[in-house]
């Protein structure tokens, strides 16, 4: 099958969701890592990045928590921060962690000489990031060339922020960009990313939301639409999430909402909390809300599913907004791979977890006192 190519933030949630998700699901992966604008606050931290600090942070995280399997790094939200030196700092430092780590250009890094370090060995080689709305094909090989890389060892990633997803016949145009790719020259793989979660959190305070994946559907129907090979086109989305990656900032910080986006077939559903009152009993409320909506897939689906399950019945702390975020991408990404699978019938093992002990009546049963179980224990996860 092909591989899911997530676009995540090397951010605290999302390093260790890709970290701890299984391994069968974790070798289906090639996710784009984006490292984040330097003057957000990194969770870590507690405070922005210092330039040497995003140059070698980020190669030690993906080192941790992505050290074996391929991924790419899409460093131009901090490229002009850091400059051509904290570049070449920043990715010796990251390929040196994981030798099959990608660099990331956009085209007018395909003309930048200081690229030409970055490329492996191996293919894929090099990475391009272009926005749909800007895709020029002779430009795009004009910078191959002065790179020296041959288009058969480049991924293209074809980003669709922004894209009226929900627009009918919209497949259509996006099938046309495939297309154009594909007949320009044989490449390695062409990635569609997209996502079609909003901005802002959509559900409103102790409410629910369902946001419909339209990136996927659209996805699907441009595939059948074009006439590129569907084994040389890959998928990708923002996981339940914008596709922006520059948010405005609110004068004295937001307060992160209390919430969980959970995956299920076609959307995303968003369950918030109470924004006052306790934290655990807020959290403890939106994974009851889950587990009770008949959309729960199973304590079992992934280790994301296990934490639901235990806090939402009282057992685990709330835990924090960056473990919220966690567990949103690790559900999400087991999802979404054993959904590629489903298509070419591949199929991926559940977790597993121990029962819930029962506890036994200390007095014999009798017809007038049925028997009944105790309040479960979690003892595994």
């Amino acid at each position: 099958m092909q591989p899911y190519h997530p676009a995540l933030r090397v951010k605290q949630g999302e390093c260790t969701a890709i970290a701890k998700i299984a391994r069968d699901i974790q070798r289906q992966i090639q996710p784009r890592f984006i490292i984040p604008p330097p003057k957000e606050s990194d969770p870590a931290k507690g405070r922005p990045l210092t330039p040497d600090e995003i140059a070698y942070e980020t190669g030690r995280r993906i080192g941790k928590n992505w050290p074996f399997e391929v991924a790419f790094l899409d460093a131009q939200y901090v490229a002009s921060f850091l400059g051509d030196s904290g570049l070449r700092t920043l990715f010796r430092t990251a390929q040196y962690q994981n030798g099959k780590l990608v660099a990331v250009a956009t085209v007018d890094d395909l003309f930048n000489p200081t690229f030409a370090a970055f490329l492996r060995a191996s293919a894929p080689r090099v990475a391009i990031f272009v926005p749909y709305e800007k895709v020029d094909t002779k430009r795009i090989l004009d910078g191959m060339k002065s790179l020296g890389c041959a288009p058969e060892d480049c991924v293209i990633f074809v980003d669709f922020n922004k894209a009226p997803f929900e627009l009918e016949g919209i497949e259509i145009a996006v099938a046309a960009i495939f297309d154009e790719i594909a007949a320009a020259a044989q490449w390695h793989r062409i990635v569609f990313q997209g996502s079609s979660f909003p901005k802002t959190n959509p559900a409103k305070a102790k409410g629910t939301f369902t946001v419909t994946r339209h990136e996927w559907d659209v996805f699907q129907a441009a595939i059948k639409e074009c006439s590129v090979s569907p084994n040389l086109i890959g998928y990708g989305d923002y996981g339940p999430d914008s596709s922006e990656i520059k948010f405005s900032k609110k004068k004295g910080g937001a307060v992160p909402y209390r919430h969980i986006r959970y995956t299920i077939d076609g959307s995303n559903l968003v369950v918030r909390g109470s924004d006052t009152g306790a934290q655990a009993s807020a959290m403890k409320d939106v994974c009851q809300t889950i587990l009770t909506s008949g959309k729960f897939l199973g304590r079992d689906f992934s280790y994301a599913d296990e934490a639901i399950y235990q806090i939402g019945n009282g057992r685990w702390s709330a835990g924090t907004p960056s473990m919220w975020r966690e567990w949103n991408m690790a559900h999400h990404m087991t999802y979404i791979v054993r959904q590629l699978g489903a298509q070419e019938g591949k199929t991926f093992e559940f977790g597993r977890f121990s029962k819930d002990a029962e506890q036994s009546s200390l007095w014999p049963e009798t017809e007038d006192e049925p028997s009944g179980t105790g309040p479960e224990v979690a003892v595994g996860g």
